[in-house]
C-alpha cells in the first residue's frame, strides 16, 4: 500500500484569494451603480451582476437566453431583454445608447458596450457588457438641444432650426408632392406693445403660435423669423388649395387669440409659396411668400395671399 501525502495550503491560499477577489469584483459593480451581464453563447445563459436588481425583477442566471423572450411574453422583463439579445447578437463591437423598459415599465436611457471572448477557432464563447444609466444625462442633453433649437417664449423652431428643417424637406420631397412656405405676420403688432405692454404682447405671441400648431398638422414645420412674424411649412400636400384651407383656418383663429390675450381681437397677414417635388430653395419660397404677404397686407390685411395667383406675381 502506498500512502501520499499532498500540501494543499497552496490550494487552499489560493481558493481563498480567488474568493475574496470574486467578492470584490462583485462590491465594485454594486458600489458604481451600473449593470454587467455575461452572455455565455454556448450555453445560452445570461448572468446579470451589479445594480440589475434596481432596473429589473429577474433572477440573477436567466437560461436559454435567446428564447426568453418567447418562453416568457408576459414577463415584465420581456420587453427589456429581448433588445439586449439584440444588440448581443449583432455583436459589431460599438458602443450604443439605447432606451429600455424597466420592470416598472418606464423608459430609461442606457449606454452598453462590451466585448466578446472567442475560442481558438473564432468561435464566440462568452459576452461582456457593461450597461450605464445614462437617462438623466440623455434628457437634459435633448432639453439643451431643444432649448437651442426652438424660441424659449413661443416653442417655435428657431429660425435657423426652421431653415433646416425645411431645406430637409425639400431635399427628399416626393415627385408629385406639393408643398406651401408661408409667411405669418399679425397686423399691427407694434400698436399691441404700445397699448397694452410687452408682456401682454408676449401674451398675444403665445397665444398665435399655439393656434398655428392646433391647426398644421403635427409633421409641420413653426419658425419664428423675427418679432411678430413666423413662417410655416407644409410638405406631402395635394395642391395648394389644401394650404389656402389651413391659412383660412389661422385667420379665423387669430381674433380669439387677441381676445384671450388682451381682450381685444387681432388679426393676420399670410403671404404664401408653393412647390412641387421640392422644385424650389428655400431662398426662393421666403422671397415669394414675402411678396404675397406684401399683397396681403396692400388688400387690406386679415387674409393671406398665394404667390402666383396675381398678374402682379408674374
Amino acid at each position: 500500500m502506498y500512502l501520499f501525502y499532498t500540501d494543499v495550503t497552496d490550494v487552499v491560499e489560493t481558493s481563498e484569494r480567488l474568493r475574496i477577489e470574486v467578492e470584490r469584483q462583485r462590491i465594485f459593480m454594486e458600489l458604481t451603480g451600473e449593470m454587467f451581464v455575461e452572455y455565455d453563447h454556448v450555453a445560452d445563459d445570461l448572468a446579470l451582476l451589479g445594480a440589475y436588481a434596481a432596473y429589473y425583477d429577474a433572477s440573477d442566471r436567466i437560461e436559454r437566453f435567446s428564447r426568453f423572450a418567447d418562453e416568457h411574453p408576459d414577463d415584465v422583463n420581456a420587453d427589456a431583454f429581448r433588445r439586449l439579445y439584440e444588440i448581443i447578437a449583432r455583436d459589431d463591437g460599438q458602443a450604443v445608447e439605447r432606451c429600455f423598459p424597466r420592470s416598472d415599465g418606464r423608459m430609461v436611457w442606457f449606454s452598453i458596450k462590451g466585448r466578446t471572448i472567442c475560442d481558438e477557432s473564432g468561435e464566440p464563447q462568452k459576452s461582456l457588457y457593461r450597461i450605464n444609466d445614462i437617462d438623466e444625462q440623455k434628457r437634459e442633453r435633448e432639453t439643451l438641444r431643444k432649448r437651442a433649437s426652438t424660441d424659449d417664449l413661443t416653442g417655435a423652431y428657431s429660425q435657423g432650426t426652421a431653415l433646416a428643417l425645411v431645406n430637409e424637406r425639400l431635399k427628399h420631397a416626393e415627385a408629385r408632392a406639393t408643398g406651401v412656405f408661408m409667411l405669418f405676420d399679425l397686423d399691427g403688432f407694434k400698436g399691441v406693445n404700445d397699448e397694452y405692454g410687452h408682456p401682454r404682447g408676449d401674451d398675444v405671441l403665445v397665444g398665435a403660435v399655439a393656434a398655428l400648431k392646433c391647426i398644421v398638422r403635427d409633421r409641420d414645420i413653426v419658425g419664428g423669423i423675427g418679432g411678430d412674424e413666423f413662417c410655416v411649412y407644409l410638405d406631402a400636400l395635394g395642391g395648394a388649395d389644401e394650404a389656402k384651407a389651413v391659412a383660412q383656418r389661422i385667420c379665423e383663429a387669430m381674433p380669439d387669440v387677441g381676445r384671450k390675450a388682451i381682450g381685444a381681437p387681432v388679426t393676420c397677414s399670410i403671404g404664401m409659396s408653393s412647390c412641387v417635388g421640392g422644385n424650389k430653395t428655400y431662398d426662393r419660397l421666403y422671397e415669394e411668400a414675402d411678396r404675397a404677404l406684401y399683397r396681403a397686407k396692400g388688400e387690406g390685411r386679415d387674409g393671406f395671399a398665394l404667390f402666383g395667383d396675381s398678374e402682379a406675381d408674374r
